[in-house]
């Protein structure tokens, strides 16, 4: 009987559709809780491969030359953003038949809903990174407040650099003295101490990012003649100038740095410049602020306490001069010499403090003009 067949047939192909459409909702649905990117890619693949009765699948990324293996094959772009990254395929469906129309509805569902896999584990990393970046600024500012000395904390801008990257070794160069060339100042990672110190061209790699203050990439930075991988060099700068270079490395067999890197690596390198440059000036202000409160005492001790003392001195002698009796006055004469000697005390402590100041030389000038008129006469003479 050819009805009840084809009925039996139509019954157990829509059984089947409706299992396949099961697992392609079950999968859909799975996709909605948190994971691992590669199992998700994984398990979407394998739904490909059970729905539409195929012998293989893949997923594979633009940026690969790959080629599906030969025979019966059916591929979708996977997009993201409306750019395709990769492709979905199957091949080898059961038995050599090909594929149909609704197997390529159902590839194009499996590979929307990879492309929003890879959108949320893209905007997952982007947030990863960007609490990264957070932790990392705030790292270096917080050793710069607690008064870190500015080359102490290069070191701490290495190993975030490098961190941040995900590169093997990290570098800092700053100009030397003599502004003639670049040295190492600090290094992280895979990476021998006695490069630091080392001194580079300044017509370099290095040196053309000190001098343009535009970040640049490599794919075989050799400069050290460490490593010979990729390299992003990105300048540390400064609303004004640029101050270093900061430098992520990997080895000959490391993948090259994503653009994301290198300008999460630029604003790192950027903040942490401004950062140590904004605790300079904090520590000149505030030893601006010690040495104007240092003027002040001594400018009040001379035009005071020394005065003070002077007057007490004229005091004296001009007691002593009408003193008649010689035990009086030679009492009198060894106080007159105690307030000179307490006077040059003075004086030689606000010279110790002051020495070093940038004032020292018209305070010193200011008591030296005075020491005559103020010089208390032990002869009484």
């Amino acid at each position: 009987m050819i009805v009840p067949r084809v009925r039996a047939e139509r019954n157990a192909a829509t059984t089947a559709a409706r299992a396949r459409l099961t697992v392609l909702l079950d999968t859909l649905g799975g996709l909605a809780s948190d994971g691992d990117l590669d199992d998700t890619l994984r398990a979407i693949v394998r739904t490909a491969i059970d729905v539409v009765d195929a012998g293989d699948g893949a997923i594979t990324d633009k940026s690969l030359d790959v080629q599906p293996p030969p025979g019966p094959f059916l591929g979708v772009p996977v997009r993201v953003g409306g750019e395709a990254v990769g492709t979905l395929y199957v091949t080898a469906k059961t038995g050599g038949r090909p594929f149909t129309a609704a197997d390529e509805r159902v590839l194009k569902t499996l590979a929307d809903a990879a492309g929003l896999v890879v959108t949320r584990a893209r905007l997952a990393d982007a947030q990863r990174t960007r609490q990264s970046w957070i932790d990392a600024t705030r790292d270096v500012t917080v050793a710069l407040l607690t008064g870190t000395d500015t080359a102490a904390v290069l070191p701490l801008v290495a190993e975030r650099t490098r961190q941040l990257t995900d590169a093997i070794a990290a570098l800092i160069a700053v100009p030397s003295a003599e502004g003639t060339e670049l040295v190492i100042a600090a290094a992280s990672g895979a990476w021998p101490e006695a490069l630091v110190g080392k001194r580079l061209p300044i017509d370099g790699a290095i040196g053309e990012v000190y001098r343009s203050g535009t970040t640049q990439h490599s794919r075989r930075f050799a400069d050290v003649g460490t490593l010979a991988g990729p390299a992003i060099l990105a300048p540390m700068q400064t609303t004004d100038a640029v101050t270093g270079v900061a430098v992520a490395l990997r080895d000959e067999r490391g993948q090259t740095f994503t653009v994301e890197q290198a300008e999460v690596m630029t604003s790192f390198a950027g903040q942490a410049a401004l950062a140590m440059q904004s605790a300079a000036a904090r520590r000149r202000m505030r030893d601006a602020n010690v040495m104007s409160d240092r003027d002040r005492i001594e400018a009040d001790i001379h035009d005071h306490v020394i005065q003070r003392l002077f007057g007490v001195g004229l005091h004296l002698q001009g007691t002593i001069a009408r003193e008649e009796s010689p035990d009086v006055q030679r009492r009198l004469s060894e106080t007159v010499d105690d307030l000179h000697q307490v006077v040059q005390e003075i004086r030689t402590t606000i010279f110790d403090v002051h020495d070093s100041s940038s004032g020292a030389r018209g305070l010193r000038e200011r008591l030296a003009q005075d020491r005559n008129s103020t010089r208390l006469n032990s002869s009484h003479g």
